[in-house]
């Protein structure tokens, strides 16, 4: 729960960024940014256009490297994830779904690749807080295996500059 929520988050204010001014930004920008982890992963898409891929990874830098975890939109993120593991209760795909990925992945509860029932997933996302995000992001996010692939009309050299900076000297702890 802690290695979601804190993915969730990113996306929510930085220390030169509210929420409103990424999502202006990005606006401007004609682009989009998603951020989604779990475990040991988080994954960023990133939809733009030539002329302002640049701009748009210098965001997604601020969104990595920067975030603030502020506590109204945490609580406001954690209130929306419980309302979306209620209405999976009563999802009969969601009900099988999860029946499957535990049978197939009968890790221990205290393991972080357990497959959690519904009440395990409320009391996880309930016992979380906004120092607990900090903490993992200060102690696990870092570039050290960070891996990117870029599709379309883009400028390579450019591409390559923005993300080294972006990544450069980043490491977690």
């Amino acid at each position: 729960a802690v290695a979601e929520l804190t993915a969730a988050m990113l996306r929510r204010g930085t220390r030169s960024r509210s929420q409103q001014q990424i999502n202006d930004q990005l606006d401007a920008l004609k682009s989009t940014v998603s951020i989604g982890g779990s475990g040991q992963t988080v994954s960023i898409r990133v939809v733009s256009t030539r002329d302002r891929l640049r701009a748009a990874l210098e965001i997604v830098a601020d969104l990595l490297r920067a975030p603030t975890f502020p506590e109204p939109e945490f609580l406001r993120l954690r209130d929306e994830v419980l309302a979306g593991i209620d209405q999976q209760r009563s999802d009969p795909r969601a009900i099988a779904q999860q029946e499957f990925q535990r049978r197939l992945s009968p890790w221990p509860r205290e393991h972080f690749r357990h497959v959690a029932t519904f009440d395990e997933e409320v009391a996880a996302v309930r016992a979380v807080t906004v120092d607990d995000l900090r903490r993992f992001h200060a102690a696990f996010y870092g570039a050290a295996a960070a891996t990117a692939a870029v599709v379309g009309d883009f400028d390579e050299t450019t591409t390559r500059a923005a993300l080294g900076a972006m990544l450069a000297g980043w490491v977690a702890p």
